[in-house]
């Protein structure tokens, strides 16, 4: 709501330590996609960049590289350098080798606490992106599954490409990083693959929230209360103080100043 104005009508995909795609139509219709924690692994989230930065690290010292596999299913091994993606997230860690990240990673038996410790990570990975190919590599991957998460939310609502996207959560900036060029990237790749099979009609441009989640709420619950109840809702607004002190007033005009 934050993004479309108040109207529970679009597509949302929120990035920050989880991740999470929604679709709402008009007629009250609703699609999701990931959003199941990090015990299953939501990918393009904080926690899925700062887990696989420590495997990429732990990669790289073993020399291994990453594997992937050609068309006809043989495995190709590509190594990436990978040592400014060390050396910042050692730094972040205060180890001082790769041998050391094991203590770091285990040194917190609550898991709440281990998540958000992991997902830190990401801030480290996206600012080294553009200078590292292990990070690039990291960044590339998470971008591709968020890209899929929107597809598969459109996909799944009616007149889903037409509607408006909005990109939200820490991850995702307006101002630009890594992970919210490349997500550009990919959706506008997407987009086009899609009017070449199924004819012009490009969806709309992705936005970013206009304000923040609470005022997104507060326009929301005013659209519902205008749509329900013009009447009552007008005489509320101008309605004369209530009969519950000064307490109750403030409490009424703190919520009428949201709204309006």
């Amino acid at each position: 709501m934050s993004g479309t104005g108040g109207r529970l009508e679009g597509v949302v995909l929120i990035a920050g330590t989880g991740t999470v795609a929604l679709g709402y139509t008009a007629a009250g219709e609703s699609a999701r996609c990931q959003g199941w924690g990090p015990r299953f692994m939501d990918q393009g989230s904080g926690y899925d960049l700062g887990h696989r930065a420590l495997a990429m690290v732990a990669r790289c010292a073993d020399g291994q590289g990453v594997v992937s596999l050609n068309p006809d299913h043989s495995a190709v091994v590509q190594h990436l350098g990978g040592q400014v993606l060390t050396e910042r997230v050692l730094h972040h860690c205060g180890c001082a080798s790769p041998a050391e990240l094991l203590d770091w990673a285990y040194s917190h038996p609550d898991h709440a606490t281990a998540v958000t410790q992991i997902a830190g990570l990401a801030r480290v990975v996206l600012e080294c992106a553009e200078e590292d190919d292990a990070a690039e590599h990291v960044v590339r991957e998470a971008a591709a599954a968020l890209a899929c998460a929107v597809g598969r939310v459109r996909e799944r609502l009616p007149g889903g490409r037409a509607l408006p996207l909005v990109l939200a959560g820490g991850l995702l900036q307006a101002s630009g990083n890594a992970l919210t060029e490349q997500l550009l990237a990919n959706l506008e790749a997407a987009d086009e693959d899609e009017d070449d099979e199924d004819g012009p009609g490009a969806p709309p441009a992705p936005v970013f929230p206009a304000v923040n989640a609470a005022t997104g709420a507060a326009l929301l619950a005013k659209g519902m209360c205008e749509a329900q109840h013009p009447t009552d809702y007008a005489y509320w607004l101008v309605d004369k103080p209530p009969d519950k002190g000064a307490a109750g007033r403030a409490r009424k005009m703190s919520i009428v100043d949201v709204l309006l």
